[in-house]
């Protein structure tokens, strides 16, 4: 058979400068022709049947692309390789993942980590990954702790993942990690809303650190209009707002700035708000804050640890050193 350079060329060019060794076959090129290449420094082997047409290192998409062309078209990126390219984390992932179908054999690869899977998985985009659904779940069932789930799930929404897809996908896997968590990370988009980040805020920072009682959705007439405030301490003239929008920036809104203003000139309440994060994993911080805010209105009580490792009290400390106030 001919050799046709130019064919092979063009066929290189199609997938970032790889091809396989069929691929080169069909060119009129033997395996022994491309261990030549290889061994003059021309061309570099990337898995077993997967060569780089050029000596320069590898591109994290050449990387990927080559992964795809070793295992197949039954396979996709996957995890933190699909996370990348959805989006999901800013980080290139230093080894290469995809998922293949479980009855699937792959050769194991220096770079390359290969998840089997019995159930089916739909893929997207060019080069090929799991859906956006999917690789959101599969990230969410392998993270080690609650900041990575909270940082996938904002940053899914963010792209478009619906929270409602989300919770009907995660209820269609019979096995997931961090279940829980996700369920009442997505609470606000379900049924009881409010109640589910204001008793993880009430559990965990008011009581958990023996702070007085507010008074829930506590309502007040300004300006002719009822304001409703999420929590309310107002022997001490200061209010809690809960945003539970895990895909809005974090930044009130005109009409919120409106409404702490008002709280403000028309009672002399000040406002912090606070979203999921400070009620779940920066429980303690936002205790000290809290706390603190507390002892401006007038209240003599301190946070209580929650714990061995709680930071509140000492945080709280340094607050209110830090304002020149006296702490008992």
């Amino acid at each position: 058979m001919a050799r046709d350079s130019d064919r092979l060329t063009d066929l290189a060019g199609t997938h970032g400068g790889l091809l396989t060794t069929s691929e080169i076959e069909k060119c009129g090129f033997t395996r022994s022709w491309v261990s030549r290449q290889v061994a003059l420094g021309l061309w570099q082997r990337v898995h077993r049947g997967v060569y780089a047409t050029f000596p320069q290192p590898l591109t994290w998409e050449q990387r990927a692309c080559g992964a795809l062309m070793l295992v197949g078209k039954q396979a996709a990126l996957s995890m933190w390789s699909a996370g990348f390219l959805h989006g999901l984390t800013r980080e290139e992932p230093r080894t290469i993942e995809v998922t293949v179908p479980h009855r699937l054999r792959v050769e194991p690869s220096a770079g390359l980590v290969v998840h089997r899977v019995r159930r089916r998985f739909a893929m997207t985009g060019n080069p090929r990954r799991t859906t956006l659904l999917d690789t959101t779940l599969d990230l969410v069932d392998v993270a080690r702790d609650a900041s990575t789930v909270l940082d996938v799930i904002t940053q899914a929404l963010w792209k478009g993942a619906k929270p409602t897809a989300l919770l009907a996908a995660a209820a269609g896997r019979r096995y997931l990690a961090n279940r829980a968590l996700l369920r009442t990370l997505l609470a606000e988009y379900v049924e009881g809303v409010e109640s589910e980040l204001e008793r993880q805020f009430l559990t965990n920072v008011v009581r958990a650190h023996g702070l007085p009682e507010p008074i829930l959705q506590a309502r007040t007439k300004i300006r002719g209009h009822w304001v409703r405030s999420d929590c309310w301490f107002e022997r001490y003239g200061l209010r809690v707002e809960l945003d539970g929008e895990l895909a809005h920036p974090g930044r009130a809104n005109e009409a919120d700035v409106l409404r702490d203003n008002d709280m403000l000139v028309s009672r002399g309440d000040i406002t912090l708000r606070y979203r999921w994060w400070h009620a779940l994993l920066g429980a303690c911080v936002s205790t000290a804050q809290l706390a603190a805010g507390l002892r401006r209105g007038g209240c003599e009580d301190e946070p209580q640890p929650c714990g061995e490792k709680c930071t509140a009290p000492a945080e709280f400390r340094k607050l209110i050193a830090k304002d020149g106030a006296r702490v008992a």
